[in-house]
């Protein structure tokens, strides 16, 4: 049976992807095949992330809405866009409406991949009402391909097909980009403090800067290969961040306060946040710093690292 026929297997799946954050990155935007499209670099996958419900509704109901923690949203974008490029690609021809609830722990819009790992974990779900009509690989190319049409991302589906340390050694959608994962030690939490968002858009929108970043993150990935470490990865995204030119007075104010106890942290990109290891014998911030932090404007949150990536629950 054609897979457009197919029954849903089940009224509903839910599945998760793990938030991310980029220590450092090559941008490689444009290709003739947006499946080329993403980027190269490192960064870290969570423990927390995105979980996302589909639930398929009877055609008689009222509404199909969009749920964002809760809350009926009208704004979800990268929702909209994969739910629309999935009934293109499957030819889906039920008729029955979708219901989307994305519970997110993880800060949205600030750096942490929260629009990849929304539209993976909804692709997959998707995918599993529906019968997988599509591989693994295809369904997360369809996410890939959400992030680039809405401009919010362009290496974080890959990445959040794996957990640990990532280093993304070839850009591209899942099945033709190629990252390596590293696991983390169980005892290593990921610090951060988050100020607020910045624009993806905007960031990547100047070439100058793009090219200045791009070569920076070409020099950190072959040094992080050849030595593929917590310590030398929060390093390099260390050095790539203080080069960029894209800290914030009160991002800057803060890792140097961090620096004086002898914690490297780097920027989150793109996000007014400061990130680091501690445990596993990195210092943790004292309580004083914490406190001078969240009375500057900055939220702290802690995590574990992602012990895999993106999975149907």
């Amino acid at each position: 049976m054609p897979a457009s026929k197919k029954p849903p297997l089940t009224n509903s799946a839910k599945a998760f992807a793990p938030g991310h954050l980029t220590g450092f990155f090559i941008a490689e935007p444009s290709k003739p095949d947006p499946l080329w499209c993403g980027s190269r670099g490192a960064g870290l996958s969570l423990a927390k992330g995105v979980t996302t419900s589909v639930t398929i509704l009877p055609e008689s109901a009222s509404f199909s809405p969009v749920l964002i923690n809760g809350k009926e949203t009208c704004e979800a974008v990268v929702t909209n866009t994969l739910l629309a490029f999935f009934k293109e690609r499957v030819k889906l021809a039920q008729k029955c409406k979708i219901k989307v609830e994305h519970e997110i722990a993880i800060p949205i819009g600030a750096g942490f991949g929260s629009s990849g790992a929304s539209a993976l974990s909804l692709a997959l779900a998707l995918n599993e009402v529906f019968g997988r009509p599509l591989s693994k690989e295809e369904t997360a190319q369809l996410a890939h391909l959400a992030e680039l049409n809405c401009r919010t991302g362009l290496g974080t589906v890959l990445a959040d097909t794996v957990g640990g340390l990532e280093i993304r050694i070839q850009a591209g959608a899942p099945g033709i980009g190629k990252v390596n994962a590293f696991p983390l030690p169980e005892g290593l939490r990921i610090g951060c403090f988050v100020f607020g968002p910045l624009s993806t858009p905007q960031a990547l929108a100047d070439k100058m800067t793009l090219q200045l970043l791009n070569a920076l993150g070409e020099e950190k990935l072959a040094q992080l290969q050849a030595n593929p470490t917590p310590a030398n990865f929060i390093q390099l995204a260390a050095e790539f961040t203080q080069a960029s030119g894209l800290l914030s007075p009160r991002l800057k104010n803060l890792l140097q306060a961090l620096a004086r106890e002898g914690i490297i942290a780097s920027m989150a990109f793109f996000g007014e946040v400061a990130f680091f290891f501690y445990g596993e014998n990195f210092p943790a911030p004292r309580f004083g710093l914490r406190k001078n932090a969240i009375e500057a404007g900055a939220k702290f949150y802690s995590f574990k690292a992602a012990a895999q990536g993106a999975t149907i629950l």
